[in-house]
């Protein structure tokens, strides 16, 4: 073999190893705040491969063709297999089923938005994350007459919490992570003599290694206090990562609890540019329900609002 010949190898060596690297970063990256953007972003880069493909099927080069979508392929084996497994919703077999919602204030212009969307999608369990104390008055009053249970949490900072329900409370407190609240609840439902429990959590998104290392330990600290629930209980709130995280992943692993969102169902909560949104808001359920609907809250079709899941007590 010539010298050129090895060359050209060993450019075609080098770039194919270029191409695959952002697939490599995604599928083995380590729980570390260094490659959170390529997890966080799985799904772009997921687009991307299928994208340069097509690029490459027009320029009939097979080889970079078979390796773009090939990459693609991986991805999405990947984000399948960390995330909700099913191809559809349990249906519901005659037990009770209870509702709940999830809404960040932050993320619409309006809180008129939110108000509205409460009151009309009629959710028996409502936490509403980021309510600052003059929004947390504004809120009481527009929903307490819908939702004779409630408990606020009033912060100034981005902790502010509001739960409502149309069930009485068993009991709720608040348990921390360092200064950062988290409300435990417990509904009280006929016939269920273990209740239905929640955990209402917001988590800081991270900006470093030192706020990602705090991200992954609140979430052991929920995880926790979810095991530790006798009967059945979901978890909500604003998580700031991915479903398919290394950060997620072991929360579920601890907790034992289901992912209720599908699939890589988007849920755009992070970003106005269709283009970056993935999904941080996240409701998980344990084994002592089966979630019969999961869906995106959002108002003229087009502005997120929150998530929302129904899930059936089993006996």
């Amino acid at each position: 073999m010539s010298e050129d010949q090895i060359s050209k190898n060993g450019s075609k060596l080098l770039l194919s190893g270029l191409l695959l690297l952002p697939a490599v970063l995604v599928i083995f990256a380590p729980a570390v705040y260094s490659f959170k953007w390529f997890v966080d972003y799985s799904l772009q880069v997921m687009f991307l491969y299928l994208g340069l493909g097509f690029v490459f099927l027009f320029l009939t080069q097979n080889y970079w063709l078979s390796l773009s979508w090939g990459a693609c392929i991986f991805l999405c084996m990947f984000l399948k297999y960390t995330s909700n497994q099913a191809f559809s919703f349990e249906k519901p077999s005659g037990g009770k089923i209870i509702t709940v919602a999830n809404y960040n204030i932050s993320f619409v212009d309006s809180i008129q938005n939110i108000v509205e969307s409460i009151r009309k999608n009629d959710a028996q369990l409502i936490s509403v994350q980021e309510v600052t104390p003059d929004l947390d008055t504004l809120l009481l009053s527009a929903l307490k007459d819908k939702y004779p249970y409630y408990c606020s949490l009033k912060r100034a900072d981005f902790y502010g919490m509001q739960i409502y329900s149309t069930l009485p409370f068993e009991e709720i407190d608040t348990f921390q992570y360092g200064d950062i609240p988290n409300i435990y609840g417990k509904l009280k439902v006929d016939g269920v003599p273990n209740g239905f429990a929640f955990i209402a959590s917001y988590c800081p998104p991270s900006y470093s290694s030192q706020t990602y290392l705090q991200l992954k330990a609140q979430l052991r600290v929920i995880a926790e206090h979810a095991k530790n629930a006798k009967g059945p209980i979901v978890t909500m709130g604003t998580y700031n990562t991915v479903p398919w995280s290394p950060e997620v992943q072991d929360f579920k692993r601890i907790a034992g609890l289901n992912d209720s969102r599908l699939g890589i169902a988007p849920t755009a909560a992070s970003s106005s540019n269709p283009l970056f949104q993935i999904p941080i808001d996240h409701i998980f359920h344990s084994d002592k329900l089966k979630c019969t609907n999961f869906r995106a809250l959002s108002y003229n079709e087009n502005a997120h609002l929150g998530i929302e899941g129904s899930f059936e007590i089993l006996p």
